[in-house]
């Protein structure tokens, strides 16, 4: 009871056990008590597939439970990307022998306030914030990191961002509260 559904994606998770890719359906939730009490979150993770009759069907593999509402999920490199208000996640798959799954958590970025958006390409993450514009960060499996490479140092309340692909260079579009759209261009040299 109270539990609202914020997020919903397809997600292809490594597990970290038998080293298979898993599809999936990830979602986040929300669990709003009042005004008195912190909102929590859950993320639950649907296996789908065709039943014996042929018909769609899911189950619930896993589900845990997060200190702060679950508003943005992805995956990238395999692992489960996720945001609980301004701090983005990345957890570990791993299966036990009786078939459970388990998320373990293994990477984290502290954004500035809220993060409003989430994109994924390869290992390069794109994360729209409620008061500070759009960030470009990147995942390094090795050492288990998400580093940020760009910022927009004005101040934007994005609605959603998205990565575009043109050719062989990477551009970032963002939409903001005041009904405006921006284009974003990486330029790593410039200081």
């Amino acid at each position: 009871p109270g539990e609202r559904s914020l997020c919903v994606t397809a997600v292809h998770l490594k597990d970290q056990t038998s080293g298979a890719t898993i599809p999936m359906l990830a979602v986040g939730t929300s669990f709003a008590a009042g005004e008195d009490y912190p909102c929590s979150g859950r993320v639950i993770l649907v296996e789908v597939g065709r039943g014996s009759d042929g018909a769609w069907a899911g189950s619930i593999v896993f589900h845990r439970e997060f200190k702060g509402p679950i508003t943005n999920i992805s995956s990238v490199d395999g692992y489960l990307l996720l945001s609980t208000g301004n701090r983005l996640e990345t957890c570990i798959l791993k299966s036990s022998q009786e078939g459970k799954f388990t998320l373990q958590r293994s990477a984290f970025f502290e954004g500035p306030s809220l993060i409003t958006s989430l994109n994924v390409v390869k290992n390069f993450i794109l994360a729209g914030d409620a008061q500070h514009s759009v960030q470009f960060l990147r995942y390094k499996d090795q050492g288990k990191q998400i580093m940020p490479l760009a910022k927009d140092f004005g101040a934007a309340c994005v609605r959603t961002c998205q990565f575009v692909i043109a050719g062989s260079s990477l551009h970032i579009m963002m939409a903001d509260g005041e009904g405006n759209v921006r284009a974003f261009t990486y330029a790593p040299t410039d200081p």
